[in-house]
């Protein structure tokens, strides 16, 4: 059954693509991350797409290699994973054109304040060091965090399986 709807889904889409359209601000790179607390029951799903000049340059969709008891924890995790190779990126793009600003959006609130406030538990006491960690990269290297809903975060899609109308649109904001 997976592999017949595989094949349908290929075959409907054999002329899409990504395209590095070149719009937009050069100066302007967006890192939107998500993450879907335990959909198995078991370790939580990252999505992380990062969008230079209007167009998709770098994706992940992959299992976290850290179990999680929260969503926030989830968030958190894959916003770290997307910052960090937003910051690489980001350099080399330095290199060829000079200043470029970063913006990293989340739909969670509490991962957004668990990074921008230094109030933590000893239960998240893992997380609290790699939020801390974001932190002062989101201070010294002027990185803007933005909330952004879960129904427009561009990552979303890469964290749960889309049927019916749901992955034209996803497709779409991509």
């Amino acid at each position: 059954v997976g592999s017949e709807m595989c094949i349908r889904d290929r075959a409907a889409t054999k002329n899409e693509a990504l395209t590095f359209t070149g719009r937009g601000t050069s100066s302007h790179m967006t890192i939107a991350s998500d993450a879907s607390f335990c959909p198995g029951g078991d370790i939580s799903r990252t999505g992380i797409v990062i969008m230079w000049m209007g167009s998709v340059i770098h994706w992940v969709c992959k299992k976290q290699t850290l179990a999680t008891l929260s969503s926030c924890e989830a968030e958190l995790s894959a916003s770290i994973h997307g910052l960090k190779i937003g910051l690489g990126i980001r350099s080399v793009a330095e290199e060829l054109i000079g200043r470029v600003l970063l913006e990293l959006q989340g739909d969670n609130m509490a991962m957004i304040q668990t990074i921008l406030n230094e109030v933590t538990s000893w239960r998240s006491r893992h997380y609290a060091v790699r939020a801390s960690w974001a932190r002062g990269t989101v201070k010294e290297q002027k990185v803007n965090l933005r909330h952004v809903p879960g129904t427009e975060i561009v990552a979303a899609p890469l964290t749960k399986v889309l049927a019916g109308p749901e992955l034209p649109k996803a497709r779409k904001k991509l």
